[in-house]
């Protein structure tokens, strides 16, 4: 991990204004490290160097193979290549040639890892769904997710589907995201449990009655800088006070159970486990002549029911008709539940997807994708807690 703070931003159509528009309003922005990752034309030659330095004083280069990340640069992604972190040093492949181009989420997967809770993510007006998974891996990791307002975006795709992941803390315009990235050394400084033995107790009651949860078996470093992580984004220095600000906001009591209930999930997760187990297990179980029950439980935002659904049907091809099947699809977070049972997901998100069973299984829409309404009628979607809800 990087002793500072590293900033992703990443941007596409529309984003060069905004870009001009966040580093003209960091007061200097020295006591931390950015790297602005676009989508570029491979034939297009970048004059991004000399365009963002006339509105920063921190120096601005292109990031190179092997460099080493210095505190107060911004490293800007190069024509026809992708970037990564790779320990404290920079990483740059050669850009694929076919497939689906994500280098947003690339870089931020890389940043999560290698920074955690140092990582902060930021995505500016562009079209489509990149820096979405990214930026959930951030969030996963501890760290900070800001996103453009979509009404202040030229273009508002990569804004909106950011928002839609449920794991943004902030949405404001480019100088409100410029205000928000002075105040980082706070909001991401490490925590130390206090001696409020009282309010933290009063807090962990708060959650378990919000979200029917046991805190006592979670790990208390986990449960601190979650917690700490709130009270830096509302702008509270003590247990006390956030304890009365969850009392008087009810949404921020939510915005907290959902930064301790955060899944991670995607479809077809695992491809040789769900190999293996369509051809080991699905196609010998399923009949014509009887239903076949199946229970995921933690099912997060849906992808691994619908991924056992498509599997089910696809393992019964060779049958006459139709098979029966029906899927109970749980988990404890009420809004991860809704979420599923919405059905709708991202172009991006059906990335594992073969092409044909997109066709076959999802309708697409303006925004993404939905469920088609057979697949969806085989899936029971229901709030369960596996420690004390009775089985199904």
């Amino acid at each position: 991990m990087l002793p500072f703070p590293v900033v992703g931003i990443g941007a596409s159509a529309g984003g060069l204004e905004a870009l001009q528009d966040v580093f003209s309003s960091l007061n200097t922005g020295t006591n931390m490290t950015f790297f602005v990752v676009q989508h570029l034309s491979p034939d297009f030659k970048s004059m991004m160097v000399q365009i963002l330095q006339r509105h920063t004083q921190l120096e601005v280069l292109h990031a190179e193979d092997g460099l080493e990340i210095a505190l107060g640069h911004v490293y800007l992604l190069p024509p026809k290549k992708d970037v990564r972190i790779r320990g404290q040093r920079i990483e740059l492949n050669d850009r694929a040639g076919t497939g689906l181009h994500l280098p947003i989420d690339l870089f931020l997967e890389s940043l999560a890892d290698v920074q955690g809770k140092r990582a902060v993510a930021v995505i500016l007006s562009g079209t489509g769904t990149d820096g979405s998974r990214g930026l959930v891996e951030i969030r996963k990791h501890g760290g900070l997710v800001m996103v453009q307002d979509p009404a202040t975006a030229k273009f508002d795709g990569m804004p909106r589907s950011a928002i839609a992941t449920g794991a943004v803390d902030f949405v404001l315009s480019p100088f409100g995201l410029a205000e928000q990235l002075d105040l980082l050394p706070g909001t991401l400084s490490s925590f130390t449990p206090s001696t409020e033995t009282e309010p933290l107790r009063i807090i962990f009651q708060l959650v378990s009655r919000e979200t029917r949860l046991d805190l006592s078996y979670y790990k208390e470093g986990t449960l601190f800088r979650r917690i700490q992580r709130r009270m830096s984004l509302i702008g509270v220095d003590s247990l006390a006070d956030y304890e009365r600000a969850l009392q008087q906001d009810n949404s921020e009591l939510e915005a907290l159970c959902v930064d301790l209930l955060i899944g991670v999930t995607r479809f077809f997760r695992d491809a040789d486990a769900w190999q293996h187990l369509s051809e080991q297990v699905l196609k010998p179980l399923i009949r014509e002549d009887r239903e076949t029950r199946m229970w995921v439980a933690g099912c997060s935002t849906g992808q691994e029911a619908y991924s056992l659904a498509i599997a089910m049907h696809e393992a019964a091809g060779g049958l006459t008709v139709d098979p029966k099947v029906r899927i109970f699809a749980t988990d404890a977070n009420p809004t991860a539940i809704r979420h599923a049972m919405a059905g709708e997901y991202s172009a991006e998100e059906l990335e594992e997807v073969p092409y044909e069973w997109r066709t076959k299984y999802f309708e697409p829409q303006d925004d993404g994708f939905r469920i088609r309404q057979f697949l969806r009628n085989d899936i029971t979607f229901a709030v369960h807690n596996l420690l004390t809800d009775p089985p199904f």
